[in-house]
């Protein structure tokens, strides 16, 4: 389980405006992976907007990362220290003077380079380029502002990621703020000064002087102004339009900000959702109405659509439409193909035949994507629209995105020519990866059957789409995608379970995971296998291993599938414990390499204590939590009790009267055993989970008897009728009325509909404790000892109203 993801959507999801319902786990490092996609983020290379690719889950995408990509574009304010430094600088000798070295460093650069210290500076300022551009140039005006700059920084910085700035005394930071402005009114260097002008902006948003900041900001920086810190102030000057109450001011000036800026788009948006109600669309229009020209109304519309997971195709159209060549149109183009994956491709493949419930599921299904395919076609014409349009930048990303589309929409013929033009407008590698991705897609989904000819087609798509996964995280996703959303549910759906079960095997990515976080698990392949497959289906897939000969393409599955023969045959031997058909069990689990013990691990509430014991399947008792009452000393496997139950079952027949009754009540007692409730679970499943109960829906005949004990009961019928002892009898028909009353369905869960849940509960509840066997029961047994022992162990014998 990767508790990671689980972790960050819980905390995320408190926080969202967009709920989710987490009903499992992601398969990896990404918070891009909770639905089904197939479209990659890297067809645009667009530097700082990252945080904004599509997940609803977060409120920014680089919220995942321990470290923001953002880190690794270049630092403008560095990059001017450089510049200014003569260029021979490098980036991390820059990244140390100005971000590292404290005042006081600093100060003793400045001390030496006038001769009022000793000329023995420390090792690792002595060797920092900058210091060498220092010394030389003896630049005493850049020193004294970095002096004053790192000096005022801990009213400004906090300390760790949990602690708010220092708050010092307000006349202290007026001292700076004064020392600040002297310096501005009479510096001449044009980097200095807008240095100057920064700070002074900076330390008045600190020192809660909102209006001077504002006003020193339009004094500082010109329209024309190409400064490295005029975003960084600009920003100041929103946050203090936010903080005189001029939100839509505010919100103006942060999109500003965001224009100008790459490394620090991410800050800049914060504060417009903080200026914006979380970019509240009723805002949109009187917002957009301080937009002095169409670039700025562009991108202040474009940020209101980088926020949410709503149908955002008529903003993008607007944005188009105002500023052709406008940055964010990819990333918004992007991200409503992701909202398409995952509000209609995701919901659409988990309910076809064979679909899986991905990781979410969502209460709310009144998406625009879920009432109707139009979004799509809309989608799909305006990519392509924008495709066409000579003013557009990267015109083969959109119409690779209409493809694609085109494919969701079950378009195939039409997808596939799309994909094929996307080559005539010159398109990047990534993009052209995600073309070939595209027409692997329709290959697998545009005839009724996946067949041996259309197989070996798909072998070499497979191959480099499994090639693109051994090098790229992004891609391994695709390839479990494909192989557990697309070709598995394919061949479920033409009815070859065995090939799907070797589909999801690859798809666990065994040999390919960088960590178990990007894998299902122990193996959802080999789980599928065991629990949805039934014996004839696991005899193909055996089949499937046993083949000398295997097509190409059948043995790529087979190679790269997480479980072996071996795996299947353990299978095969349990499956036919399932059917009762102990003589097949014997053959196959003898040819397993080993076989599961009958003992588990469980809390003894007497001792405190956890404990192991070889659990008795023959063990009878009255109340399901006396299971483990008995125990063995050499325990039984699946192979030995399967022995065992052959043996007891041959001998069934030629025993006649109470010793035939006695038999039945023994067998009874170990099918029961091998139900859910009962101590020896473990020969018919794997696991156990402790909130499963009968629910009267079934897809397998052996799930069917596993939660219904139909064999118990018949058998604990036959005792009863074959047996004259009273308190046998009794014995034998509580046993009936305890198995009968496993057989009540209990209701499904249904957090829409809490009353009717509620009401259907106690309904069964009140079935459970009224079992019409307890009236005959007392009728007939009432005066018996076992009568008495059970009523004062059995509350709902004491609770039965008839």
């Amino acid at each position: 389980m990767n508790w990671k993801l689980f972790t960050a959507a819980s905390v995320s999801v408190m926080l969202s405006a967009f709920p989710q319902n987490i009903i499992g786990c992601g398969g990896s490092e990404d918070p891009y992976d909770y639905y089904t996609s197939f479209f990659s983020k890297e067809t645009t290379d667009l530097h700082g907007y990252r945080p904004f690719y599509y997940t609803s889950l977060l409120t920014f995408y680089s919220d995942w990362e321990n470290e923001n990509k953002e880190t690794d574009l270049p630092d403008p304010v560095l990059e001017e220290w450089k510049e200014y430094a003569g260029g021979k600088v490098s980036t991390a000798d820059a990244e140390q003077f100005i971000y590292i070295f404290n005042a006081d460093y600093i100060g003793q650069l400045n001390g030496h380079i006038t001769r009022k210290q000793p000329a023995t500076l420390p090792a690792d300022l002595n060797k920092n380029g900058m210091t060498s551009y220092f010394t030389s140039s003896r630049d005493l005006e850049a020193l004294n502002y970095l002096v004053m700059a790192k000096q005022a920084e801990k009213y400004s910085v906090a300390s760790d990621a949990w602690s708010n700035p220092e708050r010092g005394d307000s006349l202290e930071l007026n001292r700076y703020i004064a020392g600040a402005d002297a310096q501005y009114n009479k510096m001449v260097n044009p980097f200095l000064k807008t240095k100057y002008g920064f700070l002074r902006c900076k330390l008045a948003f600190y020192n809660n002087r909102f209006k001077d900041c504002i006003r020193w900001y339009d004094e500082a920086f010109t329209a024309s102004d190409k400064s490295a810190v005029k975003e960084q102030a600009l920003a100041y000057k929103a946050g203090s339009l936010f903080k005189t109450g001029k939100p839509k001011e505010a919100a103006y000036t942060f999109s500003q900000a965001f224009a100008l800026s790459s490394k620090n788009k991410r800050s800049h948006f914060m504060g417009f959702l903080w200026a914006s109600q979380n970019a509240n669309p009723q805002l949109k229009n009187s917002y957009l109405a301080l937009a002095r020209n169409n670039e700025e109304k562009a991108n202040l519309l474009g940020m209101f659509s980088l926020f949410g997971s709503s149908y955002r195709l008529a903003d993008m159209a607007q944005v188009h439409q105002l500023s052709p060549a406008n940055p964010m149109l990819e990333i918004l183009a992007i991200r409503e193909i992701n909202k398409i994956e995952e509000q209609f491709l995701t919901p659409r493949l988990h309910s076809e035949k064979g679909g899986k419930a991905f990781y979410f599921t969502w209460e709310d299904t009144k998406s625009a994507f879920t009432q109707s395919n139009q979004p799509l076609v809309n989608t799909s014409a305006f990519f392509q629209k924008l495709a066409a349009d000579k003013n557009t930048k990267n015109p083969a990303l959109y119409l690779a995105g209409a493809a694609y589309i085109e494919f969701i929409n079950k378009n195939y013929a039409k997808a596939d020519a799309l994909a094929a033009s996307v080559s005539k407008l010159n398109p990047s590698q990534k993009i052209k990866e995600q073309v070939q991705l595209i027409r692997l897609l329709v290959m697998a989904n545009d005839q009724p059957k996946i067949d041996a000819p259309r197989e070996e087609k798909l072998l070499s798509e497979l191959q480099w789409l499994r090639k693109k996964a051994a090098t790229q995280t992004e891609y391994r996703i695709f390839y479990r995608n494909f192989l557990s959303e697309i070709l598995a549910q394919k061949y479920q759906q033409q009815g070859d379970v065995a090939k799907a079960a070797l589909a999801l095997g690859v798809a666990d990515l065994f040999d390919l995971s960088e960590s178990e976080e990007e894998s299902y698990g122990e193996g959802y392949g080999i789980d599928f296998v065991r629990e949805q497959m039934t014996t004839t289906q696991i005899l193909t897939l055996y089949g499937y291993f046993d083949n000398k000969t295997p097509s190409p393409y059948l043995k790529h599955l087979l190679d790269h599938s997480s479980f072996n023969k071996d795996k299947v045959v353990d299978v095969i031997g349990t499956s036919y414990l399932r059917d009762f058909n102990f003589t097949k069990a014997i053959e196959w689990l003898a040819k397993a390499k080993s076989t599961e013990s009958l003992s588990e691990n469980y809390w003894n509430s007497l001792s405190q204590t956890e404990e192991n014991l070889n659990v008795d399947p023959f063990h009878d008792y009255l109340n399901d939590w006396q299971r483990y009452d008995k125990k063995l000393p050499t325990p039984y496997n699946k192979l030995s009790f399967a022995k065992k139950m052959l043996e007891l079952e041959t001998k069934l027949p030629t025993l006649k009267g109470e010793e035939q009754a006695k038999l039945y009540y023994q067998l009874a007692s170990a099918y029961y055993n091998m139900s859910h409730y009962g101590n020896s679970y473990m020969t018919v499943v794997y696991y156990r989970s402790s909130s499963a109960w009968n629910h009267g829906k079934y897809d397998l005949a052996w799930k069917r008897e596993y939660f219904q004990v139909n064999k118990a009961r018949s058998y604990y019928q036959k005792a009863y009728e074959l047996s004259t002892n009273k308190e046998f009898k009794a014995a034998a028909f509580f046993l009936v009325a305890k198995c009968a009353q496993r057989q009540i369905p209990m209701p499904d869960y249904n957090s829409n509909d809490w009353t009717a849940f509620d009401k259907q509960m106690t309904e069964f509840n009140k079935k459970f404790r009224n079992n019409p066997q307890f009236a005959q029961f007392r009728k007939e047994f009432g005066a018996t000892q076992f009568y008495k022992y059970a009523f004062n162990r059995c509350s709902y014998l004491r609770d039965y109203r008839p």
